[in-house]
């Protein structure tokens, strides 16, 4: 599911708040509170979605027998976007997010260095790789 009204939201409060904002600091519930337009994505076997990385969205309760699955990778920008340069250099994400501010420019800039943040699952992952990694590595040492 979607809530497409959710990258006005999540731009609105990213602007008024130039120092920064940690993802659990982020009044996620209250903004799904104010949504009234959800809409639920469908696909079929090899589909891709990119949806803009503002956009309110959550998986779905599968209710068929057949699995599917969804990844939600960690995108990292090779630079912070840029809002205050000629309309035809802008993204497309950076197009959508002036227009959900209603603004043609915006010059904002950070007030706080950028941070890697990692979520816990990530560490969860690695957890697990390094596990399968360390019993693989067993069996292989058994097994000569």
């Amino acid at each position: 599911m979607i809530a497409p009204e959710g990258i006005g939201m999540i731009a609105r409060y990213l602007a008024s708040h130039p120092e920064g904002v940690k993802p659990l600091q982020f009044p996620i519930n209250d903004m799904i509170q104010q949504c009234c337009n959800f809409v639920e994505l469908t696909g079929r076997l090899g589909d891709v979605v990119l949806i803009h990385p503002f956009m309110l969205h959550s998986a779905t309760h599968n209710s068929l027998p057949i699995p599917r699955f969804i990844t939600n990778p960690r995108v990292i920008l090779n630079e912070p976007f840029c809002f205050d340069r000629p309309r035809n250099a802008l993204s497309l994400v950076e197009k959508k997010t002036l227009l959900e501010l209603g603004m043609e420019s915006h010059a904002f800039a950070p007030k706080a260095p950028r941070q890697l943040i990692r979520p816990k699952r990530e560490d969860i992952w690695i957890e697990m790789r390094e596990d399968e990694q360390r019993r693989i590595k067993s069996r292989t040492q058994l097994s000569t």
